[in-house]
């Protein structure tokens, strides 16, 4: 069948099998498949509802050949991949129509060639990605050894890396808790295919959702209108771009949340006891680190705790967490500060740069991906230094200035 007979046929399953909603899958020009508003909808009205005998979980694999081989001990993240993996290759799977309409692949960091991450730029996201590629070789490794192989029967001998990979990337890209506690993950049928929004947040929050223990059912309502015909969003939450490349394979525009992480200079002292008892005083703020987030748009208020103490001239003895502010030392905490963020700059290309880099054809979709961040990295940069010169110049104006005097500069 084609793609749209199989997202046709998946939405009667859906119905038919006591699922209510007001939304049906779309194409959009920015996102690619979501979903989209079936009428005008109201703030906080439930748009989907999923009985639990939908939801691929731990609990409904028992409902699978797996539960000839797994007990309720077993840990669930294992079983929910094997039972994707398994009703995957079953043309007879109850799930049959939820599985058609899943990507064939997911694209994720981690699967990159090292060539690949050395273009995000970005240290610490290229070795999270290396160890993902760690996890995910090893969870293989033993699934295949101590289950796949064990139970022939069970699994046919179609149990390839390939099936694994995509099923634990559907899992971790897709899927969603069915406890507060998150230890009952789940992949559930509609809300799995809603799309977090690729700009900006305008509210709080997009939608709420969670799994009714009473009803027997997974809600998703929303935080806003909508028109017929809108794609409706949900939220993945509030992280920034690495955590999104990392585990969607998404880059947002001038995400609120998105940080780089800068290291300050070794040398703030020359007096190495001084330098010694400050670092033990950061260490029992839990403030003393080998690197320090700079937001996009939210006060950086633990770098700007530590470069105050490496530059405070007054006894630790005197020294707690509502530290003084005086004019003349914040002052210069703001230089520092700045210093540090202007040699990270220096040291990476610039967004002009990057812009016309992603002006060529050249690139793959993952070059493409990966300068996006990158660019995306020093725009949070360059508006943090903005911010800088923003709260250097109301520092002049103010006789005493404090954490208050950041909300004015960060909004």
């Amino acid at each position: 069948m084609s793609r749209d007979q199989d997202e046709k046929a998946f939405e009667e399953w859906l119905t038919s099998n006591g699922c209510t909603r007001r939304l049906t899958l779309q194409s959009f020009d920015d996102t690619g498949r979501g979903t989209a508003a079936t009428a005008d909808i109201q703030a906080d009205e439930v748009v989907l509802s999923v009985p639990f005998h939908l939801i691929m979980c731990a609990e409904n694999a028992q409902r699978t050949a797996l539960s000839q081989i797994i007990g309720e001990s077993e840990e669930p993240f294992a079983v929910i991949v094997c039972m994707l993996m398994l009703e995957k290759v079953n043309p007879d799977s109850f799930w049959a129509p939820f599985l058609k309409v899943l990507p064939s692949d997911f694209d994720l960091p981690y699967m990159w060639s090292d060539e690949e991450l050395s273009l995000l730029d970005d240290d610490l996201l290229r070795e999270e990605a290396m160890e993902m590629r760690t996890f995910t070789t090893d969870m293989y490794d033993e699934l295949n050894s101590a289950v796949f192989q064990v139970f022939p029967d069970v699994f046919c001998g179609k149990m390839t890396r390939k099936l694994f990979e995509w099923a634990l990337d559907a899992v971790r890209s897709r899927g969603h808790w069915l406890d507060e506690a998150r230890t009952r993950p789940a992949l559930i049928p509609m809300a799995d295919m809603m799309n977090h929004p690729t700009f900006p947040p305008k509210v709080y929050k997009w939608a709420d959702y969670y799994y009714d223990n009473d009803k027997k059912q997974f809600e998703v309502y929303t935080r806003i209108d909508y028109r017929k015909g809108e794609q409706v969003w949900i939220d993945y939450g509030t992280k920034e771009d690495g955590n999104f490349i990392l585990n969607y394979g998404m880059v947002l525009l001038n995400n609120p949340y998105n940080h780089a992480k800068v290291t300050p200079t070794d040398s703030w002292l020359s007096d190495v006891e001084k330098l010694s008892q400050k670092q033990r005083f950061l260490d029992r703020m839990g403030l003393s680190l080998d690197t320090y987030k700079v937001y996009n748009a939210l006060p950086p208020q633990e770098l700007f705790l530590a470069v105050r103490v490496y530059l405070m001239d007054a006894p630790l003895s005197l020294l707690d967490k509502h530290l003084f502010y005086t004019l003349e030392h914040e002052l210069k905490v703001i230089d520092a500060v700045r210093g540090i963020i202007e040699r990270d700059v220096e040291s990476r290309r610039t967004i002009e740069e990057n812009t016309r880099l992603l002006d060529e054809d050249s690139w793959s979709e993952r070059e493409k991906k990966a300068i996006w961040y990158r660019r995306e990295r020093s725009k949070s940069l360059k508006r943090f230094v903005s911010s800088l010169d923003e709260l250097k110049n109301l520092c002049s104006t103010e006789s005493r200035v404090g954490p208050d005097t950041f909300s004015q500069i960060w909004k």
